[in-house]
């Protein structure tokens, strides 16, 4: 389950704003696109889903194959780049949709952080 709190009334008895689900295993990374239009997030279960919070639900679906540990949105908000357990990175373009690219900096090696610089010319992990 992903949950979404309103940060200014959060309190230990709080209800959630919304939750999503879908994800089969655990949660590992999340985040929102810049003007909160929709968010992203990753799993153990080996994907990276994008979630519409205006209808509670999974727009897109990346199958990574291996336990997502991580993922950065690029500053043109149209690239997501993950890491995950088996070492790789790879380059997701969100507007054609499609793979772009995978690199293993060390293999067997697993990317357990992603930051992509503000100009989006560089990644560090």
């Amino acid at each position: 389950f992903i949950f979404v709190f309103e940060v200014s009334n959060m309190s230990s008895d709080d209800k959630p704003l919304m939750s999503f689900e879908g994800h089969t295993n655990n949660v590992m990374t999340i985040g929102f696109q810049k003007f909160s239009q929709w968010l992203y997030s990753g799993s153990e279960d080996g994907t990276i889903k994008i979630w519409d919070p205006r209808f509670n639900n999974s727009l897109r679906n990346y199958d990574c194959g291996f336990s997502v540990n991580t993922v950065a949105l690029s500053p043109n908000q149209s690239t997501l780049i993950s890491g995950d357990q088996s070492g790789c990175v790879k380059v997701w373009d969100l507007e054609t949709d499609n793979f772009v690219e995978e690199v293993t900096p060390i293999p067997d090696t697993p990317i357990r952080s992603i930051s992509i610089s503000s100009d989006g010319t560089l990644v560090v992990v």
